[in-house]
């Protein structure tokens, strides 16, 4: 979505740039009309930079998505994935270990939308599956 602070802020610093050109150029130089092309270039060249910076952003995947939240599961959709998953990886299906006298596991969004967080996306890995399926997009 188009950012509107900065739109406005831009529209107002480019009226008041041409309004201050025109009245130089006319004032010092004479030159009636050879100011306004030149600020509805610079008009034109500002819109696109603008809109540029604010659209969608390509996922490390491949997939797009918008800038969304990144949202975390909850501890009973961990819960319920842990015991469906009988505490063992998804992937290589070996027990989680203990360090610390807690279970290491990376819980992954299986879709790749970090703002999903459903039952149905939520997988426990290993942190070496993790790594693999994070860096080869399975």
């Amino acid at each position: 979505m188009l950012n509107v602070k900065r739109v406005v802020v831009g529209g107002i610093a480019l009226v008041i740039f041409m309004y201050f050109a025109n009245n130089y150029a006319m004032r010092y130089y004479n030159i009636k009309d050879g100011v306004v092309p030149f600020v509805i270039f610079f008009f034109l060249i500002a819109a696109y930079i603008t809109l540029r910076s604010t659209k969608r952003r390509k996922h490390d995947k491949g997939r797009i998505y918008r800038d969304k939240e990144r949202h975390y599961f909850p501890e009973y959709v961990k819960a319920q994935t842990m015991s469906k998953q009988h505490n063992k990886c998804a992937e290589c299906n070996e027990a989680f270990k203990l360090y610390a006298n807690k279970l290491l596991v990376d819980w992954d969004h299986k879709d790749g939308n970090h703002s999903n967080t459903k039952e149905s996306n939520c997988q426990g890995l290993c942190p070496a599956c993790h790594a693999i399926k994070t860096r080869t997009n399975m």
